[in-house]
């Protein structure tokens, strides 16, 4: 299950980007739970596909973006670390670049949790991963 797991969680990256919350919520359970990092704007807990939705949907504010896989690796015990970095335009500003991390459980074939981190370290130290 834990190589299906990573190719879940591929498929949800390689979506196109205006295409990939709902790539996002057709592999999600019902009662998926979504933690955002508390450092990013609206940071908290979302519980439900329609929460996580909405909250991801208030997130997508760039006229365009790109999310480029540094990193899937398995956990083992159906939990995957994806690592990536989006790079974006804002309307109007400077394009803009940072890290996203996202420790994705899988139940029964569907996304359970998302926990997103907006730096490696903390994903890898959530993960139970050290790193020198």
């Amino acid at each position: 299950m834990s190589e299906q797991s990573v190719e879940i969680l591929r498929g949800v990256y390689e979506a196109e980007a205006d295409d990939r919350i709902e790539a996002l919520m057709r592999v999600a359970a019902d009662d998926v739970v979504w933690i955002s990092d508390p450092r990013m704007p609206g940071g908290g807990t979302y519980r439900g596909k329609e929460d996580a939705r909405g909250y991801l949907t208030e997130m997508a504010i760039f006229d365009e973006s790109t999310l480029t896989i540094d990193d899937l690796i398995d956990l083992g015990d159906d939990r995957v670390l994806g690592m990536t970095t989006i790079r974006a335009a804002p309307a109007g500003g400077p394009p803009v670049e940072w890290v996203w991390c996202h420790l994705v459980t899988i139940d029964d074939g569907l996304i359970a949790e998302v926990r997103s981190f907006i730096d490696t370290d903390s994903a890898l130290e959530a993960a139970g991963l050290n790193h020198a």
